[in-house]
């Protein structure tokens, strides 16, 4: 099974500049608890994910040009509802819940589409340590780890030059305890965007 990783707005560079300007958006940032955190380690109850999104879930953005699927900095990314209901009828495996949001262009109209932030699941998959070794562990190897999240006693993540997973459990797009802030994908999400025509995704995954 091939593995891809969505690469952000910022990784996106082409000679004419960055690709699909009109997929980044903007989030209000006051409205982010940042004391609360949104997801732990179920193993050993480390803090996975720093803030909690409080409502109102407004979100400003930058283009009228947007895209099947917008990234909401930084909420995550988030999808039409024409998109959404797609993903529920091919049984796109990953999206635990779709969050309404309150969409807004940037001279405060609200959009013509609504828009949901996608929930998307943690999976159990884990890098494998046989193929690639932790950089950080070479010369530290007395760092506690936590065997799920692989988080060190002071709470910042180790460093991986390479990616590659087990095949634990499957889904179709997915997270890692092990690098929360990257979103991965099989082969089976990437064909599903390309058969429907969905913009603003495929381009930004790569490889892994």
């Amino acid at each position: 099974m091939k593995y891809y990783v969505l690469f952000s707005y910022y990784d996106c560079v082409s000679p004419k500049g960055p690709l699909f300007a009109e997929g980044i958006t903007y989030a209000d940032s006051k409205n982010y608890d940042y004391t609360k955190p949104r997801k732990v380690c179920p193993l050993c109850g480390t803090m996975v994910e720093g803030f909690v999104w409080l409502e109102p879930h407004n979100v400003k953005l930058s283009s009228k040009r947007v895209g099947d699927f917008v990234d909401v900095c930084p909420a995550g990314w988030a999808c039409n509802e024409s998109t959404k209901n797609l993903m529920q009828q091919c049984g796109i495996r990953g999206i635990g819940e779709f969050l309404p949001i309150n969409t807004f262009y940037k001279k405060g109209c609200p959009t013509e589409r609504s828009y949901y932030v996608m929930q998307i699941a943690y999976s159990n998959k884990k890098y494998d340590y046989a193929v690639q070794q932790n950089e950080r562990r070479k010369y530290d190897k007395s760092l506690p780890k936590c065997s799920l999240c692989k988080r060190s006693g002071n709470g910042k993540l180790d460093n991986f030059k390479e990616i590659y997973f087990n095949d634990q459990d499957e889904y179709d797009i997915f997270k890692v305890y092990e690098k929360p802030a990257d979103i991965f994908c099989n082969e089976r999400f990437i064909q599903f965007c390309k058969d429907h025509g969905l913009t603003n995704i495929v381009e930004r995954f790569k490889e892994v």
